[in-house]
């Protein structure tokens, strides 16, 4: 009885890597759902300053109108800025690969206008 209650409590128990694996999911899950928050938010504040009551706005409040458009675009820059990392580090390896396939379609090419 006393080996189940044991082994229980060790299953209950999770590794410190499954609790940071665990933590970066749900990270990543928030991270899902501010994203499209953000995009949406920026594209209202695009479309503010084309409405014909922009124009009685006073100097303040368009320099608050830019500011917030200037947060906006630096917060959708940073939410897309790991992507942007996974991808220049992925990129020198697509990089060989499109140069080798190039490499073998000029080949190719080279090979079939000789044969004609």
């Amino acid at each position: 009885m006393a080996d189940t209650a044991n082994t229980s409590q060790n299953d209950n128990e999770e590794s410190e890597q499954d609790r940071v694996d665990r933590e970066l999911d749900h990270l990543l899950g928030e991270l899902r759902v501010a994203m499209p928050v953000v995009q949406v938010l920026f594209a209202f504040l695009l479309t503010v300053p084309f409405r014909q009551r922009f124009a009685q706005a006073t100097e303040f409040q368009r320099d608050v109108s830019f500011v917030a458009l200037l947060a906006a675009a630096a917060a959708s820059a940073l939410f897309v800025a790991p992507t942007a990392v996974v991808t220049v580090a992925l990129s020198s390896t697509l990089f060989v690969a499109l140069w080798f396939v190039l490499g073998l379609v000029r080949r190719f090419s080279k090979e079939t206008k000789d044969t004609t």
